[in-house]
C-alpha cells in the first residue's frame, strides 16, 4: 500500500547495477506493465510522479492477499445459530488462500524482495491456519460437525505438524461416526512427526486415540461361540 521512492524500488530489484541503471530498468519495467495493464483492461492501476510510484487504492480491483488478511472479528454473538452473515464471510476469505503467497515468483538475486515475499508468506500463512481454526469452532458449536471437519481437514493440510490441528480433525472424523478414518489419520499423524520432527504424538493426541480403539473393540460384533 502507499507509494514508495523510485530510487527505493529501483534499488530493491536492481541493487547490484549502479543508480542509473537502476533507474533506467525500473522505467523499462513500469512502461511494460502499464502497457500489459492497459491492453487487458484499458485502465492504469498505477500513480506515479518523478520521485514515487505506487498502486492506485482507487483503481478496480480485488486483491485477495488484503481481503485474506483482515483481521478476524471478535465473536460477540451467544448464539451459534444467528451467525451466518459472519460464517458465510469468513468462509469467503478462506476461499481466497490458494497456496503460498506469491508461489511462483522468485527472484534469487533480489535478498530484500526474498525477505519482504518470506514474512508476508509467513503472515497469511498463520493468517488463514486462524481462519481455519476459527472457522471449525463455530461450525462445531452449531452443531455442523461435517461442515467443522473440513475446515479441519484443510488445516490439517496446510499445517500436518500441528498436534492441535490434528486432534480437532481426529475427534471430528469420530463425531462423524468415522472412527476407522480417525485412527488412521492418527498414524499417519504419528509418521509424519517422526519423520520431520522424530517425536511421538503428545499425550492427549495418544490418549484419544487409545479410547477410540477401546470403543471400537467394545463396539465389535462378538465373534460366534465354536461348534
Amino acid at each position: 500500500p502507499g507509494q514508495h521512492r523510485r530510487d527505493t524500488l529501483a534499488d530493491l530489484f536492481w541493487y547490484d547495477l549502479p543508480k542509473e541503471a537502476a533507474r533506467l530498468n525500473l522505467r523499462q519495467t513500469i512502461f511494460q506493465l502499464r502497457t500489459v495493464l492497459a491492453a487487458a483492461t484499458g485502465r492504469d492501476f498505477l500513480v506515479s510522479s518523478r520521485d514515487l510510484l505506487g498502486f492506485d487504492p482507487d483503481s478496480p480491483h480485488r486483491l485477495s492477499a488484503n481481503d485474506l488478511a483482515t483481521p478476524l472479528p471478535a465473536c460477540t454473538n451467544p448464539r451459534p445459530e444467528s451467525c451466518e452473515t459472519c460464517l458465510s464471510r469468513l468462509e469467503a476469505y478462506a476461499d481466497y488462500y490458494r497456496g503460498p503467497f506469491l508461489a511462483d515468483l522468485s527472484l534469487s538475486g533480489c535478498p530484500g524482495f526474498e525477505e519482504w515475499q518470506h514474512e508476508k508468506r509467513e503472515f497469511l500463512h498463520l493468517h488463514m491456519l486462524s481462519l481455519l481454526a476459527r472457522l471449525t469452532d463455530c461450525h462445531e458449536r452449531r452443531g455442523n460437525t461435517s461442515a467443522a471437519l473440513q475446515f479441519a481437514q484443510r488445516h490439517v493440510a496446510l499445517e500436518p505438524l500441528s498436534e492441535a490441528g490434528q486432534l480437532r480433525a481426529i475427534r471430528l472424523l469420530a463425531l462423524n461416526d468415522r472412527p476407522d478414518a480417525a485412527l488412521a489419520q492418527f498414524e499417519a499423524c504419528q509418521r509424519i512427526l517422526k519423520r520431520d520432527l522424530g517425536v511421538v504424538p503428545g499425550t492427549q493426541l495418544q490418549a484419544f486415540a487409545q479410547r477410540l480403539r477401546e470403543e471400537s473393540l467394545d463396539t465389535r460384533p462378538a465373534s460366534p461361540p465354536p461348534k
